[in-house]
């Protein structure tokens, strides 16, 4: 699937010619008998001659991922197997060294769609390097090196974004290109793969000459965007949407622009009537989607947020790209250019405005207006100078920046009247108390210690319901609401409410449903296994009152 550079004869893949032992940080090699740890802790010795296997090395425990029940247990990720081979039986050994050695650096560091590989392999290529015969972009170098990552499932939300592919593509491409095999590098590929089906899901390459654009340049940020690899695709029926985070983006040292030449050669050039009826239609549908975002914040529909931010990113590069190739005269050009400074703002902002509604962040959100505030003032001066009606902002609603801005804090009341509309009631959340244990009585009357267990911890609000009046004309009994109806929202993720009963000590009775009459109140405690990072500030308690609503509190003190 993957294109490759131009070959004279047909290549066999051949196995290389020794194993490669990466131990202790350093590479370990001999022609007899040579140890390899599996999954860092047991040691076996092969014995194996240099023609017979190509390098191969496991990685034991990339990750410690939350979910181990004992609390000091700290869990190990299985193997990981993978191979480097050459396309041919003349690449440089020494190469294929350096490049293992190169990915099994980075994959240490993999943050994305990575973080689900389960094997690999690394393919190297003779590149020609005379003048004549080679391709002029991979600057004369010998090698040019493949790295398949295979990986499990469908990555987590943020994991399976552009953004997820392109973070760990770069790691490969950083650590290869910065390693002492760099030098010798013409050009870097990454593929990401499914394991069930073996299909690629995600594709890019980069040559010796695009990378040069970034030499010293790697400390700035975290990831290649997608305009600046030499080629890019990927399965967006697979990869979750196109978000790439703006801030982190690794700017190359000159911006190629538009080229206008062969426009120039004939002096043939759109009417200035085509350009403003295209821009204007364009920046009707652009503000369009932010009214839809907008509408999403106001009714805390996250959903419609994500889906109208993930059009919004996709409109803008779209309009980037339709308005790029218009065949423009030299007394408009500085007015596109302002214009298209103003979409690639529209595409920040949706991007972070899907970021802020997929992981309820604020600030995401406050970046994204941001965003789309100087898009807005790239786009009208671009506007005015076209002679253009500018965007009266006065009539652009910017979503709202706060995730659920008529959320009530601690003590403050929420007020409802049963289905019947014959008793008032009241519910308040009063405290917040966190845990990593709890001890409850079992059925046989003994003591019990629960855990949260590694990567998680026990949240535990303090719900008080009040039937404060009866209006007469039917029971004035009550139901509180079941445990099951409480959620924690933080990270974009949901968290139900366990159902344990009795009481949790040290910490108090836990809340189960109750019949209250007049004047009668309950007051008890929650109880959410929640990660361990889970920041109060961050996070919110909600309750499903179906017909009566569904109120919503900061796990926080009004300020």
């Amino acid at each position: 699937m993957a294109d490759t550079p131009q070959k004279t004869r047909k290549y066999t893949v051949l196995a290389v010619t020794v194993v490669l032992i990466i131990m202790a940080g350093g590479i370990a090699i001999d022609s007899g008998t040579m140890p390899f740890f599996l999954n860092n802790s047991s040691q076996a010795t092969v014995n194996v001659t240099p023609a017979e296997a190509s390098l191969f090395h496991t990685i034991g425990n990339l990750t410690n991922p939350a979910g181990s029940e004992a609390l000091r247990e700290v869990p190990t990720r299985p193997s990981i197997e993978g191979t480097v081979s050459a396309s041919e039986t003349e690449s440089s050994f020494n190469y294929q060294k350096e490049i293992l050695s190169a990915f099994i650096e980075a994959s240490q560091t993999f943050e994305g769609a990575g973080k689900a590989m389960t094997s690999y392999e690394m393919t190297t290529y003779n590149l020609f390097t005379d003048p004549d015969l080679g391709n002029s972009a991979h600057l004369g170098r010998p090698y040019g090196a493949m790295a398949t990552v295979v990986i499990n499932g469908t990555p987590g939300m943020l994991e399976n974004t552009l953004w997820g592919y392109e973070v760990d593509a770069t790691a490969i491409t950083r650590t290869v290109m910065t390693s002492d095999a760099g030098s010798d590098t013409g050009f870097v590929a990454v593929s990401f793969v499914t394991q069930d089906t073996g299909t690629p899901v995600f594709y890019a390459l980069i040559t010796a000459e695009e990378l040069a654009a970034f030499d010293g340049r790697w400390g700035g940020g975290s990831y290649i965007c997608q305009d600046d690899w030499t080629k890019l695709r990927y399965d967006d029926s697979f990869v979750g949407c196109g978000y790439e985070d703006p801030d982190e983006r690794l700017i190359p040292e000159v911006d190629p622009g538009i080229s206008y030449e062969e426009f120039d050669k004939y002096g043939l050039y759109v009417q200035p009537s085509e350009i403003r009826d295209t821009i204007e239609k364009q920046t009707i549908a652009l503000n369009g989607i932010v009214s839809r975002i907008s509408e999403g914040a106001l009714n805390n529909d996250f959903d419609l947020m994500k889906e109208a931010s993930m059009q919004l990113m996709s409109e803008a590069r779209s309009i980037k790209t339709e308005i790029s190739a218009l065949p423009v005269g030299p007394v408009y050009r500085d007015d596109i250019a302002e214009f298209i400074e103003g979409i690639d703002n529209y595409q920040y902002a949706g991007a972070m405005l899907w970021y802020g509604s997929a992981f309820t962040q604020p600030d995401a959100i406050r970046k994204g207006n941001d965003y789309l505030i100087a898009g807005i003032e790239h786009n009208n001066n671009a506007l005015a100078g076209l002679d253009m009606r500018t965007i009266n902002t006065a009539l652009i609603d910017l979503p709202d920046e706060d995730i659920f801005p008529h959320a009530l804090y601690l003590h403050d009341f929420y007020r409802f009247q049963d289905a019947k509309k014959v008793n008032d009631i009241s519910m308040k959340i009063t405290g917040v108390k966190g845990s990593t244990l709890y001890f409850t009585t079992n059925e046989d009357g003994e003591e019990e210690k629960v855990l949260a267990g590694y990567g998680y911890k026990y949240v535990l609000p303090v719900v008080e319901v009040t039937h404060y009046g009866y209006r007469g004309g039917g029971s004035s009994r009550i139901t509180t609401p079941e445990p099951s109806k409480f959620t924690i929202i933080w990270n974009g993720e949901e968290y139900a409410a366990e159902s344990p009963s009795g009481y949790l000590q040290p910490l108090g009775q836990a809340y189960t449903r109750q019949y209250l009459d007049r004047k009668e109140t309950v007051e008890a405690l929650l109880l959410f296994k929640v990660p361990a990072s889970l920041n109060y500030e961050e996070a919110y308690l909600k309750v499903d009152l179906g017909s009566e609503g569904t109120p919503v509190w900061h796990l926080t003190e009004r300020q």
